[in-house]
Order: C-alpha cells, then sequence, then structure tokens
C-alpha cells in the first residue's frame, strides 16, 4: 500500500481538502503521483505487430533493385533502369520513394546532349573546384570538357584521385577506349594502395570501385586484341582481390574466359558468382556456369546446379535453364519464346554454343550470326559469339 504520509502534497491540494470529501482529496492525490518505473498502459502492445517482421525480406530487395536500377543509369542503361525500378514497384506499390526514383530516372533519359555553349563557364572563383565542375559536364554528356576539368583537378596540390575515374569513363563515352582501360588501371592500383595504407595506420582517403567492373564496358575489337584481353582479365582480377562488388568482376571475367574458350577457368567464376549472391547476371551466370560444366562432363557440379534450381523456385520455369536440362526445349524455340531482344540475343548465345557443342556446327553459326548482327559489340554475348563464330569458320 502506497504511504500518503510519504508524498509531497502541494499546497493547492491542502487547500482543495478542506473544503472537499476524504475520497475526493484522496483522488487528487493520485493524479500527481507518478507511476512507478516499471508500470506500462495495458492497450500498449509488448511487441510489434507479426505482420512486420515480414517486411524485412522485401525492403531488403527493394532496395537493391532501387540502388541497382540507380547504378544501371549512370552506365546509360536507361531502358534496364526502368526495368529494375519498375521491379522493386512491382513488390511496393505504395512506395512513394521508388516512384521518385523512377520518375528521376525518366527525367534523366530526356536530358539532351549538352554542347560546350550551352553550359555556363565557371566563374574565377570556382576555378579551383575543377572536379566539382568536372562532374557537371560529365553529367550533361560533355565529355572532352569534362575532360579538360578533370586534367586540371589532378593538377591540383592535392589532386582527388575520382578524377582519374572519372576520366576514364569520359574517355570510354568517346570511344578512346585505351585511354579509358589506362585510367581505369590506374584508379584501381590507386585503390589498392588506399587499402594498404589503411592497414598500416597511415592517414588517406580509402578509394571506392563501386560499379566501375559494370561501366567496363569495351568493344570486341579493343578485347580481341590479345594484349588487352590480358589488360582487362588482370584488372578484373584486382577487382575481386579488392573485394567490393567483386561479384559483377567475376561475371565479367568469367564472360571473357567463356568467350576466348578456357571453359574451366569460366566455371570456377560463374559458380563464384552465383555462390557469392550475384545479382544482376544471376540468371545468365547461372545458365553459362550449367553450360561449360556439361562441356566438361563434370557430372556431380552439373548434380548441384539442377539441385540449385529445384531450390530456387524462381528459375524453375526459365527457358535457358530448360533447354539446358534438355526439358522439351529445341534451339528454335528458346530464341522464338520472347520478342525482347535482349532476351533473344541471349538464349541465341545460348542455342549456338550449344549446337557447336554437339557438332552441329552449321546450326550452331546461324545461332551465332544472328547474335552478331544485332548485340552490341560492347556485350558479352558479342565477344563470346563472335570467339565461337571464329573457331567453327576455321
Amino acid at each position: 500500500m502506497t504511504n500518503f504520509k510519504n508524498l509531497p502534497v502541494p499546497s493547492s491540494l491542502i487547500a482543495a481538502s478542506i473544503e472537499a470529501p476524504a475520497f475526493i482529496f484522496m483522488l487528487l492525490v493520485a493524479t500527481v503521483m507518478p507511476l512507478p518505473a516499471n508500470s506500462k498502459p495495458e492497450t500498449v502492445p509488448q511487441k510489434a505487430p507479426a505482420k512486420e517482421k515480414t517486411k524485412d525480406k522485401t525492403v531488403s530487395r527493394t532496395y537493391i533493385l532501387q540502388r541497382l536500377s540507380l547504378a544501371l543509369l549512370k552506365c546509360g542503361r536507361t531502358s534496364e533502369a526502368l526495368e529494375k525500378i519498375d521491379s522493386a514497384i512491382s513488390l511496393e506499390p505504395n512506395n512513394s520513394e521508388l516512384w521518385q526514383t523512377r520518375a528521376y530516372i525518366l527525367k534523366q533519359s530526356e536530358k539532351p546532349k549538352a554542347t560546350a555553349t550551352e553550359i555556363k563557364r565557371p566563374k574565377p572563383e570556382l576555378e579551383n573546384n575543377n572536379y566539382k565542375l568536372a562532374k557537371e559536364f560529365h553529367s550533361k554528356n560533355a565529355y572532352k570538357e569534362a575532360i579538360e576539368y578533370c586534367n586540371k583537378a589532378m593538377k591540383e596540390p592535392k589532386p582527388p584521385s575520382a578524377a582519374i575515374k572519372l576520366r576514364g569513363l569520359c574517355y570510354l563515352a568517346l570511344g578512346e577506349e585505351d585511354n579509358a582501360m589506362t585510367d581505369f588501371e590506374h584508379y584501381v592500383d590507386l585503390a589498392a594502395l588506399s587499402r594498404s595504407n589503411e592497414a598500416i595506420k597511415t592517414p588517406g582517403e580509402k578509394l571506392s570501385i563501386g560499379d566501375l567492373s559494370l561501366n567496363l564496358q569495351l568493344s570486341y575489337s579493343f578485347k580481341s586484341v590479345p594484349q588487352n584481353y590480358l589488360r582487362l582479365k588482370k584488372l578484373y582480377s584486382k577487382m575481386i582481390e579488392l573485394e567490393e562488388f567483386h561479384n559483377e568482376a567475376f561475371f565479367e571475367r568469367g564472360m571473357l574466359y567463356l568467350g576466348t574458350g578456357d571453359l574451366n577457368s569460366a566455371a570456377c567464376d560463374l559458380d563464384s558468382y552465383v555462390k557469392g549472391g550475384g545479382f544482376y547476371h544471376r540468371l545468365d551466370a547461372l545458365a553459362w556456369s550449367i553450360f561449360c560444366n556439361k562441356a566438361l562432363k563434370r557430372e556431380a557440379k552439373i548434380k548441384e546446379l539442377f539441385e540449385y534450381i529445384v531450390r530456387e523456385s524462381v528459375f524453375a520455369t526459365k527457358p535457358e535453364l530448360l533447354f539446358l536440362q534438355n526439358k522439351n526445349f529445341t534451339a528454335e524455340e528458346l530464341v522464338a519464346v520472347s520478342t525482347d531482344e535482349k532476351d533473344q540475343i541471349a538464349r541465341g548465345t545460348i542455342a549456338g554454343m550449344v549446337l557447336a557443342q554437339q557438332g552441329k556446327l552449321e546450326e550452331a553459326a546461324k545461332f551465332l550470326q544472328k547474335v552478331i548482327e544485332s548485340a552490341p559489340t560492347t556485350s558479352a554475348e558479342y565477344f563470346v559469339a563472335k570467339k565461337e563464330l571464329e573457331r567453327i569458320q576455321k
């Protein structure tokens, strides 16, 4: 029982008690008494509603799709960026942030290429902010002007390392692939050095590789030169060692190996991509991993991959995987099942490679030739199809 003698009683309550009955006095005292520390209203639930626990997985997936759509937008892949953000919206249609992201992507895709005269030249007091200006020019597709300010930024007393990466992206957009590759190599070396400095407690910025592996869209004519092929393979290897966004580097290096006929190395990289939780190329990596292991006659590994498909039900009905499992899909049906050009390129490459493995070289050549005629020369499929067709025609 509460000891009322020990409670501080305000003078107003004492005054009230003179004229009020005793039970009213006690009621007034109760209103000023603090609740015990462990007291809680009975109406407040002790746990969050069970339905809140089921949101984590969806939120995580939509976040990944949203970030991926923005990364694709930066690479200039607007249609793919819209596909990813639309997938996120289908999961959370009431999420206003996702709709804002979609509007932003659409707005960016409508930006016309700016000319030098359309972009305001910097005021003299801003000349020391060259990297910021370079980014502005790059965002407006004025790549030559962006390179100019990257060069100025790199002559500053403390040059920003990110200017090297940005200049490489500008060179790539202008088709100057050798210059772009040189800048990317330099930047990745600096990123590795920044981690070494961090390990030995030397102050300095830790450089981020970010989505560089997705941006390395180099042409077949560049990649087919043996020296450049080795440079690119080495660059992907360094990215993998840095363990940042390395899944995409695994996929890209795996496709390089596949194009040159090194099926063993390709299988290892593609398997690492699938096991490592790679997202963007997940289906492609799984399909090509099955192809490589079937060509290498690795029955245990093939069984493991087929079991993975069963566990991940989202893949169960994918035409390319059914085709690779010999489940009532001809090469012609595989390509015809979709009218989407990107799907036809990916599946046409698989069909051509499988037919070549089966010794049906004439049929294989037809599929591979169609891929070459429709695929971008910077795509992995173009590289693989072109290399295989060259082997067939020898």
